[in-house]
């Protein structure tokens, strides 16, 4: 339920933003992206997972705005650790971007700051754990498109859970640090 309230939100500050922008055609770009993400803080510091590299993939539509692109996002990330009885964080989180390109037609060089709403299952075998706890997250990325089809980006992206485990409800910090190939159509 939340996440569709977030979802509403995203896409109201989309349709706000763009309709303070004068009546143009507006470029947009599909994009799909996958992702590699290192888990830090202390969701990668072996209590729950660890620091080896999680797998993920994403969709996008970057929009054209002056100065850059506003792109409304979805990303699926998934972390094991096969080390400690089976855990496992899954998340799924819906934002929005904001990109700024250092060169006109969306190629080269960006910088860009996000905020979204987020859901993680964190689930163990040994002993058995599993919720799936919401929250909002903060992003900053720098990238680079090589084409308008092609591009390479770093992601910093942090927020904090607390999942609820057998009455106990501990509190993660988790900065990640993920670098993904961009596919735009």
């Amino acid at each position: 339920m939340k996440l569709n309230r977030t979802l509403a939100l995203a896409a109201g500050a989309t349709l706000i933003l763009l309709g303070t922008q004068t009546l143009q055609a507006q470029e947009l770009a599909l994009g799909v992206k996958v992702t590699g993400s290192v888990p830090k803080g202390d969701l990668g510091d072996n209590t729950f997972l660890d620091s080896k590299l999680g797998y993920g993939a994403g969709v996008h539509l970057a929009i054209g705005v002056p100065g850059g692109a506003l792109v409304p996002r979805i990303d699926y990330t998934v972390y094991d650790n096969h080390g400690n009885g089976g855990a496992k964080a899954t998340m799924l989180q819906a934002g929005v971007d904001y990109d700024y390109y250092f060169n006109p037609g969306y190629t080269g060089p960006y910088l860009g700051v996000g905020a979204g709403y987020g859901s993680t299952k964190f689930q163990q075998d040994t002993p058995r754990l599993d919720d799936r706890p919401n929250n909002i997250y903060y992003a900053g990325q720098v990238g680079y498109m090589f084409t308008r089809n092609l591009g390479a980006e770093a992601r910093y992206t942090y927020a904090e859970y607390k999942p609820n485990f057998n009455g106990g409800t501990p509190s993660y910090s988790s900065p990640t640090l993920n670098a993904s190939l961009i596919f735009q159509f």
